[in-house]
């Protein structure tokens, strides 16, 4: 800016940069910001997408073994409605 206005001045035309000067700062600091927020969220999408690939690939490779194996986890009572309800939203989820 002072170069630009300083070739003017040479020129005999005056034109005051300040308020120029000022917004400009604030769209770059807003596009800085903006970039600070955006950056995280694509690697936590980036994330998202390799762990569902992950479990998706070992659930059809070895869905019986990996279901039983995390059933077990939880009480008797609970295991034939919990199969239920994975079968139910993982064909949901495909």
């Amino acid at each position: 800016m002072e170069t630009l206005q300083s070739f003017l001045l040479k020129r005999n035309i005056t034109i005051d940069f300040s308020t120029f000067e000022a917004q400009l700062r604030q769209q770059v600091l807003g596009i800085i910001g903006m970039g600070f927020s955006t950056v995280p969220n694509l690697l936590l999408n980036l994330l998202d997408v390799i762990v569902i690939a992950v479990v998706s690939f070992f659930r059809l490779l070895d869905g019986r073994r990996l279901g039983n194996l995390i059933v077990r986890l939880f009480p008797p009572g609970l295991r034939d409605d919990l199969i239920r309800a994975i079968q139910n939203n993982f064909l949901g989820f495909f």
